[in-house]
């Protein structure tokens, strides 16, 4: 049976119909279907097909002229496809976009939130568009914000949604617990709480000994105290070095400025900043780092440094580019962007006390160093510098760094821990205890005891962490609905649906089942690579079963990747058949768009043998296009570690990389759980070894973390791994070249290396 066979009464109400409804929905069109009384259920069938494609050519039709133009103006370079402008149009009640890399979906989510005001009479405070980090919220805001000028449209990440909620609640006055005060705390916890008891901290010691920096000689036994303790090892590593004062703190100051710390312990953003930091503590001026500047027109300004002495006060703005708004190490575009908000503060400090703000350059036309720079613009101002004797110096190095025993093991283990036991139940903690032998127990002992104290420590404080944030708001949410929550959310907009975790999904439910609020989500499974923050995939894979009428569809068209790249990329992730599959296209078509580049790693100089064919590749790039942005893309920070240990690499103030042999190109290196998001013209994968810390990882977790975690069983060895290795392969506009060594070479690199895309070097 076909259209043409419907009784034309039937064929009548289906045009009455479709002209009716200017926003076709799943539950009005089921309704139309119901009221026709027909019990054939392929009549049915054919009735619900025909509809949807006469509504859909119908609305694309009428619609045409809006969408071709919709970015008119703002990019021309922008054209909605027919896949984008169907997904703009729909109106299913919950609705999962997967978006593959390169795909365009902020241009897409974007102009639905412009359909949605402009065509269907949603207001712009009913839409509500969520996204993971602030990044990616900005990126979205500019095209909703500044291109679209629906400035009403909230655009805001989960915690910011969840902290809004709360503060409706309990007020404006709520003191939230970065990660600095979450260090504070559990420093605090080892320090004074643990220290002080010896069979406790002994105890604790026993059980993360791996992750701490404590002497193995059990000299902490013998002090009352932990500041007396670290006095002591502190002098004796003095001591031990055979160094004048002066040289031992310069090396110091040195090795910190490495990792961003300063001489008074704070952690900036940049070198230069490091710079300026220890310039003025060298010099006896107080500062203090981002203070917020807070006349009622800009609450939320932090200036780079305040800075005071006697009567004069003064604020530093440090720009990271050259005096002439030029830096080599930035794109056309990136300089355009810094140089928008480099005018805007420069225009806002016209407006305030003159001679309140000095501005500092990376560079200065007449060769000038920007210390130089400084100081003339202190003493011009009244400031008096009097250089600090190296014993105050030394002093303060050594109580900036009782950190050092244990900065590890809190930044990247313990905060960890806690965020993971907060997202438990009691039952699910539980069920995690009875399944751990006796000495697991002990260091599970020790885990509970540190969360506790860090949860009391919250309470007394009156802070709340990130992790509450969610919590909280996911707790109190209906109390508000029925209180008027003066927020009436329609439309949920969210990004980067595979990242999402049982909390956020959680929150986002409630939102939508309380308000009765359309989804769209827009994600990727295959680019699902946070399980270790708490993601889980089975939430999108899950989706249709866990959303009220749950669909979904896809962006076929990627504008980023070649088609045969994609091919390459396609069918290595389609080997994990729990995943969707999916046919992306792409109208770029590149040779070879993969080159495996094999070096010799027998020997001493199989590193240097490495590190060589990067250089190779990146001259060859840089004669062929010098203005291509190279990405070189490790899986850790190690590998950054092992380009600059070579000295063929070194870090400019911008912490961007030079290479030593190609000096002008544009390089950088990220991890790739870092790069998601991003397209560079090339693309370096620099380690594709098979062992513990090469590719893919073979880090195992500690049984008690593996336990925490939400782990879903995927048929296939690495899933997360896997997909790790898909987001490295599509980052590249161009190509992306593959450092493989000719002995334990990583089994990603066997899947793929007689591939007909694919070019063995």
């Amino acid at each position: 049976m076909n259209y043409d066979d419907l009784p034309s009464y039937l064929k009548q109400e289906i045009n009455r119909f479709v002209k009716e409804k200017g926003y076709l929905s799943e539950s009005n069109l089921n309704k139309f279907i119901q009221n026709q009384n027909i019990c054939n259920q392929e009549i049915l069938n054919l009735l619900k097909k025909e509809i949807l494609c006469k509504k859909n050519n119908e609305l694309l039709k009428s619609n045409k002229d809006y969408f071709d133009n919709l970015f008119n103006g703002i990019d021309n370079s922008i054209f909605l496809d027919e896949n984008q402008r169907k997904i703009i149009l729909a109106n299913e009640d919950s609705l999962l976009v997967m978006a593959g890399a390169g795909s365009g979906k902020t241009t897409t989510m974007a102009a639905k939130a412009k359909y949605l005001v402009d065509k269907c009479s949603y207001k712009q405070s009913e839409i509500l568009v969520l996204a993971f980090t602030n990044k990616a919220g900005d990126e979205i805001r500019e095209r909703i914000h500044n291109d679209f000028k629906l400035n009403q449209v909230e655009v805001t990440t989960f915690h910011k949604l969840g902290l809004n909620i709360i503060k409706k609640r309990l007020g404006g006055n709520i003191r939230i617990a970065g990660e600095k005060e979450q260090y504070q705390i559990i420093s605090e916890y080892i320090t004074k709480e643990l220290f002080i008891n010896k069979e406790e901290f002994r105890s604790f010691y026993n059980s993360f000994a791996d992750k701490l920096n404590f002497p193995k000689n059990n000299l902490w036994e013998k002090f009352p105290d932990f500041i007396s303790y670290h006095n002591a090892i502190f002098y004796k590593k003095y001591q031990a070095s055979n160094k004048e004062l002066v040289n031992y703190n310069n090396i110091q100051i040195n090795n910190r400025k490495q990792y961003l710390k300063t001489i008074k312990g704070e952690y900036v953003l940049s070198k230069q900043e490091v710079d300026i930091a220890n310039f003025l503590f060298k010099n006896n001026i107080y500062y203090e780092y981002e203070k917020t500047y807070a006349p009622q027109t800009e609450r939320n300004y932090k200036p780079d440094f305040y800075i005071k002495q006697g009567e004069n006060i003064n604020y530093i703005e440090h720009f990271g580019i050259h005096e002439d708004n030029y830096n080599t190490r930035y794109t056309k575009e990136e300089i355009a962007n810094y140089r928008y908000f480099k005018n805007k503060k420069i225009g806002y400090f016209k407006t305030q006390p003159k001679d309140l703000f000095i501005t500092t350059y990376s560079k200065y036309n007449d060769g000038s160093n920007y210390l130089d720079k400084l100081k003339e613009e202190m003493l011009k101002r009244g400031y008096i510098l009097k250089e600090r004797k190296a014993e105050e110096i030394f002093n303060a190095l050594r109580d900036t760094s009782l950190d050092t025993y244990y900065f590890k093991f809190i930044r990247f283990y313990a905060i960890y821990v806690i965020n993971l036991f907060k997202n438990k139940t009691a039952a699910d903690i539980k069920s995690v205890k009875n399944k751990l032998n006796s000495n697991e127990l002990v260091v599970y002992d020790q885990m509970i005891k540190m969360v506790r104290y860090y949860q009391r420590e919250l309470k007394r404080r009156n802070l709340i962490d990130f992790e509450d944030m969610i919590l909280k708001a996911n707790e109190i949410l209906p109390s508000l609905k029925e209180e008027d929550f003066k927020v009436d959310y329609n439309y949920l907009i969210i990004d980067e649906y595979q990242d999402i975790s049982m909390q956020r999904f959680n929150l986002t439910k409630k939102i939508s089942d309380l308000f009765e609020a359309k989804v769209l989500a827009v994600g990727d499974d295959w680019q699902s690579i946070f399980g270790f923050a708490g993601a889980e995939i089975e939430l999108i894979l899950e989706f249709k079963a866990m959303m009220n009428n749950g669909k979904k569809t896809l962006i076929r068209n990627t504008y980023r990747n070649s088609k045969e790249l994609l091919e390459v990329a396609k069918k290595f992730i389609e080997q994990n058949h729990r995943q969707f599959k999916k046919d992306l296209k792409s109208n770029k078509t590149i040779k070879y768009p993969v080159e495996v580049h094999v070096y010799d790693n027998y020997g001493k100089n199989s590193e240097n043998n490495r590190i060589n064919k990067i250089i190779k590749i990146i001259k060859e790039i840089y004669r062929n296009n010098p203005q291509d942005k190279i990405l070189l893309l490790g899986r850790y920070n190690i590998d950054k570690g092992k380009l600059l240990n070579s000295q063929k690499f070194i870090k400019d103030n911008n912490d961007k990389l030079i290479c030593t042999d190609c000096p002008n190109a544009k390089i950088e290196f990220l991890t790739i759980h870092r790069s998601k998001g991003l397209g560079y013209d090339q693309v370096i994968i620099v380690n594709m070894e098979d062992n513990k810390f090469g590719f893919p990882s073979k880090i195992e977790d500690e049984r008690i973390i593996s336990l925490l975690k939400n782990k879903l069983e995927e048929p296939i060895e690495f899933p997360e791994e896997r997909r790790l290795f898909y987001v490295a392969l599509t980052r590249t506009k161009n190509k992306t070249y593959i450092l493989a060594p000719k002995t334990k070479q990583s089994l990603f690199v066997d899947e793929i290396f007689d591939d007909i895309n694919v070019l063995v070097k």
